[in-house]
């Protein structure tokens, strides 16, 4: 019981000095709009460059991401495209073409 009244009698101790800690606060605050001002500006202007660094970043996702998609779409067009002339030897292509049971490495 004892360990449990103290422990209460620090917590109502820690939170009656942040009440008070508040409360200077904003009687500061109250007398000095000026500094109010700053403040306000100086979390403004804060804000404004971690959005553009994080805009920065998302810019970079994407740019990194196109590249990725491109490089994709270019492998596919070349699959494709090797796909087609496997296709054409299969189907009676020139002399030495691949006929339905021979077999071809491709890169």
């Amino acid at each position: 019981m004892r360990r449990y009244l103290r422990s209460l009698g620090y917590e109502l101790h820690d939170r009656q000095a942040k009440m008070e800690l508040e409360e200077l606060e904003g009687r500061i605050l109250a007398r000095r709009p000026d500094l109010t001002d700053r403040l306000a500006k100086d979390i403004l202007s804060r804000t404004d460059l971690l959005m553009q660094e994080l805009d920065r970043q998302l810019e970079a996702l994407r740019a990194r991401h196109g590249t990725e998609l491109r490089e994709l779409r270019d492998e596919v067009a070349r699959l494709r495209q090797a796909i087609e002339v496997l296709e054409a030897r299969i189907q009676g292509g020139p002399p030495g073409a691949l006929t339905p049971g021979s077999h071809v490495a491709v890169d």
